[in-house]
C-alpha cells in the first residue's frame, strides 16, 4: 500500500508538470507574437510618423521672390514615397504651393472646417497630415489605404485613469479562471488515471482486476481488465497442476511404502537369521540401510511438497554440518564402496564441504548424499 501511495502521488506530480509547462509555453508563445507585431509594425511604418514628416516639410518650405521653395532632399522623399503636399497660406485659405504629382481631385480652396476635417480625416480618401509653418499649413496625402486614421480621437479621463486597475482587473480574473479549469480539468484526468494506476499495482500482486471501462482511458481499462483475466486463468491452470502434482506425489510415496515395508522386513529377518552365511548377512544388511534410504528420499519428497505450499511448519535448530557430513561419509562407506569410489568421494568432500561449519537445520545430509552420487 505504501508503495502504491507513492507511486499515486508520481501521477498528479506528473499532470502538473506537464500543464505547467504547457501554460509556460502558451505565455511564452504570446509574449513571442507580441514581439513579432511590434517588429512587423515597425518595418511597415519605415518612415516614423507621418506627423514628423509634415512637420518637416513645413519646415523646410522657404518663401522668395518666386513663391514657396522645398529642399531638393525632401522633395525626394515625397516622390520616393508617391506623397503629394500642399501649402494653404493662411490670409488666403488657398493652395500657395503644391508638389508636382497633386491629383487633380484634391481642392485648391479651403474653409476652417475643411482644415479641422483635413487634419483628423482624409481629402478625397487620401489620408492627410498636417504640419504648421509661420504663415500657413503644410498638408501631406499619402496614397490611398496606406494608413487608417481614427476620426474621433477621444478617450474618457476617468476610463484612462482607472486603465491600470482594469488590466490587472482583468488578468485576475483570467488567471484565476485558468486555474479553475485547470483544476476541473486535473481532477477529471486524475478521477480517470486513479483506477489504472490502481489496477496496474494491483496485477503486480496477481489480484484480481476489474475497471470501469469509460472515460477518457477506457481503451486502457479494456486492456488492464484483458490481462487481469489472462493472469487469473493462468493462475487457476497452475494450481490445477500444481495441486494434481501434489496429489500424484502423495499416492505415489503411499503406494511405494506398503511393499518398502515388506523389504524391509524380510530383509531384518535375514540379515538377522543365524543360519545364513556372514557374506549374505551382510548383503540382507545393504537391502536393510537401501530401504532405509528409499523410504527418507519418499519422507523428503513428501517434506519438499509440504514445504513448497506452506503445509509444514519449519522448526530452526543450529547444526553442525560436519557432523552431518561424517554420517554421511560413513553411511556410503557402509555401502561397500570400491577403493576408487572412496578417493572420489573424499574429494567430493572436500568440495562440497570446505567451510561449512553450523547453520540452520536443513536436510543438507540429502543434498550431500544426492551430490555425491553424481
Amino acid at each position: 500500500m505504501y508503495r502504491m501511495a507513492i507511486d499515486m502521488k508520481s501521477v498528479p506530480k506528473l499532470i502538473r508538470r506537464f500543464v505547467g509547462i504547457m501554460l509556460l509555453s502558451s505565455l511564452l508563445l504570446i509574449i513571442l507574437n507580441f514581439a513579432l507585431l511590434g517588429i512587423y509594425t515597425l518595418n511597415q511604418a519605415p518612415n516614423g510618423s507621418p506627423w514628423i514628416t509634415a512637420q518637416e516639410v513645413a519646415d523646410d518650405l522657404s518663401e522668395n521672390e518666386n513663391g514657396y521653395v522645398l529642399s531638393e532632399d525632401m522633395a525626394l522623399e515625397l516622390q520616393n514615397t508617391n506623397v503629394w503636399a500642399v501649402f494653404i497660406e493662411n490670409a488666403t485659405m488657398k493652395v500657395v504651393w503644391q508638389t508636382d504629382n497633386l491629383p487633380e481631385t484634391v481642392p485648391m480652396t479651403y474653409t476652417v472646417s475643411d482644415i479641422a476635417n483635413l487634419t483628423r480625416g482624409y481629402i478625397d480618401g487620401y489620408p492627410t497630415f498636417t504640419g504648421e509653418a509661420e504663415n500657413g499649413l503644410a498638408v501631406l496625402g499619402y496614397p490611398k489605404e496606406s494608413f487608417w486614421k481614427h476620426m474621433w480621437p477621444s478617450w474618457d479621463y476617468n476610463f484612462i485613469a482607472s486603465l491600470p486597475k482594469t488590466i490587472l482587473s482583468v488578468l485576475a480574473i483570467n488567471i484565476a479562471s485558468i486555474f479553475t479549469i485547470y483544476m476541473i480539468a486535473n481532477s477529471k484526468l486524475l478521477k480517470s488515471v486513479k483506477p489504472i494506476v490502481s489496477g496496474i499495482q494491483a496485477l503486480s500482486t496477481n489480484e484480481e482486476v476489474h475497471i470501469r471501462e469509460k472515460g477518457l482511458l477506457s481503451e486502457l481499462a479494456v486492456n488492464i481488465n484483458k490481462t487481469s483475466d489472462i493472469l487469473q486463468t493462468q493462475s487457476r491452470q497452475l494450481r490445477k497442476r500444481e495441486t494434481a502434482r501434489a496429489n500424484w506425489i502423495a499416492g505415489v510415496s503411499h503406494d511405494i511404502r506398503t511393499p518398502l515395508s515388506m523389504v524391509m522386513g524380510y530383509a531384518g529377518q535375514l540379515e538377522n537369521d543365524v543360519q545364513l552365511s556372514e557374506d549374505n548377512r551382510q548383503k540382507a544388511a545393504v537391502i536393510v540401510r537401501q530401504s532405509k534410504r528409499m523410504r527418507n528420499l519418499i519422507n523428503d519428497l513428501n517434506l519438499a511438497s509440504k514445504l513448497e505450499y506452506n503445509m509444514q511448519p519449519l522448526n530452526p535448530e543450529r547444526q553442525n554440518l560436519i557432523a552431518i557430513v561424517r554420517q554421511v561419509v560413513v553411511d556410503f562407506i557402509n555401502m561397500n564402496l570400491d577403493e576408487k569410489y572412496i578417493l572420489i568421494l573424499c574429494a567430493h568432500i572436500l568440495h562440497y564441504g570446505k567451510g561449512l561449519a553450523g547453520g540452520y537445520t536443513v536436510v543438507y545430509g540429502q543434498v550431500y548424499r544426492n551430490g555425491l552420487q553424481v
